[in-house]
C-alpha cells in the first residue's frame, strides 16, 4: 500500500494594526508596533515580514508575502523554503529544517525501524509473526515500483506525495522508503507501511480501502501521539481526503471500544457501517 502525503494551503495572517477577526482558514492578531518591525521576521528569507506576515495551519513560523506566495514548497512539510535551496534531478524540495534531519544512510534507517516495532509492541500491541524487510530506494526506484504494483492509478499530484509502499511478492514482504526523508516523516511512513504489512497478515479479506488506510493511519498516529508529537499528529486530524476520513472512523471505533475493537474491526474487514 502507498500513502500519499497531503499540501496545505490554507493560511493566517498577522498584522501590526489594531483588531482580531477570524474569517474562513485565515486570521488577524494584534501585535503592537515595536515587536512587529523588531521581532517579526520571515523564517524562510529573515527579512523583516513587511506589511503582512503569513503562516500555515498548525504551525508557528511567520512568511513574508513574497516567500509564502511565490517561494517553493518543501516536499514534506509544505513550508515555504529559501530561495537558495539545493536542486538536483530527482530529488526532493527540502527546507532547512527537513532538510537537517533528513536520512539517507540505511544503518540509520533500520536503528528507526526498530524503534517504531518496539513503540507499536509497547503501545498497542501490535507485532509481525512473519519478517518484513525496510529497503531505502530512491524516489525513481519508489515510482517504478508503484507502477509495477498495478494497485492504484495515481494522478502526477499523488504520485509526487508518495513517500513509501509495502509490497508481497510470494513470500517475500518488504518495505519500500524513499531515502532522503526527514526522520519524523520516516518515522510516520514506517508506521503506515508497518500496518498494512499487519493487514496482509491478519486480515480475513482487504475490506474497504478506507478501512485499510484508515487504520494505517491510526498506527501512525498513536505512534506520534505516544512520542509527543503532537504538531505531527494534529495535522493528520486535518486531513479530508480518504485517509482523513479513514482515522477518524478508525478512531471512532477506539472511541467506542478500546484498542481491541480496532483490531477486531479492522481484522474482519470491516465495512465503514459495521
Amino acid at each position: 500500500m502507498l500513502r500519499p502525503v497531503p499540501r496545505w494551503t490554507r493560511r493566517a495572517e498577522a498584522t501590526g494594526t489594531p483588531g482580531s477577526s477570524s474569517e474562513g482558514g485565515q486570521h488577524t492578531w494584534c501585535i503592537c508596533e515595536q515587536c512587529y518591525r523588531k521581532r517579526l521576521r520571515c523564517s524562510a528569507c529573515d527579512a523583516q515580514v513587511g506589511t503582512r506576515a503569513f503562516i500555515l495551519e498548525g504551525d508557528s513560523r511567520f512568511y513574508c508575502r513574497e516567500c509564502f506566495e511565490k517561494h517553493p514548497r518543501c516536499d514534506t512539510c509544505d513550508r515555504p523554503v529559501a530561495s537558495y535551496y539545493p536542486s538536483r534531478p530527482q530529488s526532493r524540495i527540502l527546507c532547512d529544517r527537513c532538510q537537517s534531519t533528513s536520512v539517507t544512510d540505511p544503518t540509520a534507517a533500520h536503528a528507526l525501524y526498530g524503534r517504531v516495532r518496539a513503540a507499536l509492541s509497547r503501545q498497542i500491541g501490535m507485532a509481525l509473526h512473519e519478517p518484513c524487510q525496510l529497503k531505502l530506494v530512491s524516489r525513481r526506484q519508489l515510482m517504478s515500483l508503484v507502477d509495477k504494483s498495478l494497485l492504484y492509478n495515481l494522478d502526477a499530484d499523488s504520485r509526487g506525495r508518495c513517500f513509501g509502499l509495502f509490497m508481497r511478492q510470494g513470500p517475500h514482504r518488504s518495505i519500500f522508503i524513499e531515502s532522503g526523508l526527514p526522520q519524523i516523516v520516516l518515522l510516520e511512513v514506517l508506521a503506515h507501511e508497518y500496518a498494512h504489512a499487519w493487514q496482509s497478515e491478519n486480515c480475513r479479506e482487504a475490506g474497504p480501502r478506507e478501512v485499510q488506510e484508515g487504520f494505517a493511519e491510526w498506527v501512525a498516529y498513536k505512534l506520534l501521539q505516544y512520542w509527543g508529537c503532537k504538531r505531527r499528529s494534529d495535522r493528520m486530524l486535518r486531513r479530508d481526503d480518504l485517509y482523513g476520513r479513514g482515522l477518524k472512523l478508525v478512531l471512532a471505533w477506539e472511541a467506542e471500544g478500546g484498542v481491541p475493537e480496532v483490531f477486531r474491526r479492522v481484522a474482519q474487514g470491516a465495512m465503514t457501517n459495521a
